[in-house]
């Protein structure tokens, strides 16, 4: 199965890369934070609130979102057996 869809996932990944001519410039990149722009529209942006990419306006990673789209995660970090030690100490 890999061998028969390995062409067809590269031409995939290859068809998402930005065109060869396009031109990159360098906004802002100093302890706090790295961004930049593509002639293409997109903006790369990593700072402390992690990493934001936006493609024509739109942002397609960070802040929540992924591929344009809101995805909220909830996610219990401790098991409920932890709970005790979570509390507040009572004196």
């Amino acid at each position: 199965m890999f061998a028969r869809l390995a062409p067809t996932y590269l031409q995939r990944i290859k068809d998402q890369l930005p065109p060869a001519d396009t031109q990159y410039k360098l906004l802002q990149m100093d302890e706090s934070r790295f961004l930049f722009s593509s002639s293409v529209g997109s903006v790369f942006e990593f700072g402390s609130s992690g990493l934001i990419l936006n493609l024509g306006g739109i942002t397609w990673y960070g802040e929540g979102k992924l591929l344009g789209k809101d995805y909220p995660l909830q996610v219990g970090y401790f098991s409920p057996t932890v709970n005790g030690l979570l509390a507040p100490p009572q004196s």
